[in-house]
């Protein structure tokens, strides 16, 4: 379905576990990949984490996640599940799913300290996330 520019699916509620599990499973790896040095491969399952995260948030509050190829249209659509902190958390997400592109597709490298802030801002919103979620 569309609403505007912003694509969604109705989603079973009780789906929002698979999320937060893949969430979960990205986070780790993250932070594996920080620890062994491999940055770029850190700051790309740091964007998985919060892709999953905020997912799982939409379909447990919400019934529904995003389906567009504009990554960012997660946060359009976990706008209206009003969550405390949203207005904190939205700039770490932005921040993150940035980095998708440049990682992927470009050929300069992150640096540690880029992989490391990236994993640290994942981190915090898979946090929130799971505190959303009970």
């Amino acid at each position: 379905m569309t609403r505007g520019t912003l694509r969604w699916a109705s989603v079973p509620r009780e789906n929002f576990r698979a999320h937060l599990a893949k969430a979960e499973e990205f986070g780790r790896w993250m932070d594996r990949a920080l620890s062994e040095g491999a940055y770029d491969s850190a700051a790309l399952n740091a964007v998985h984490c919060v892709i999953s995260s905020c997912d799982a948030l939409c379909v447990y509050h919400l019934g529904r996640r995003s389906r567009g190829q504009d990554h960012h249209e997660v946060v359009l659509l976990l706008d209206q599940a009003k969550l405390p902190d949203w207005s904190v958390k939205v700039i770490q997400v932005h921040e993150v799913l940035t980095l998708k592109n440049i990682v992927e597709y470009e050929s300069r490298r992150l640096t540690s300290g880029q992989a490391a802030k990236t994993v640290a801002q994942a981190s915090r919103v898979l946090e929130w996330a799971r505190r959303n979620l009970q």
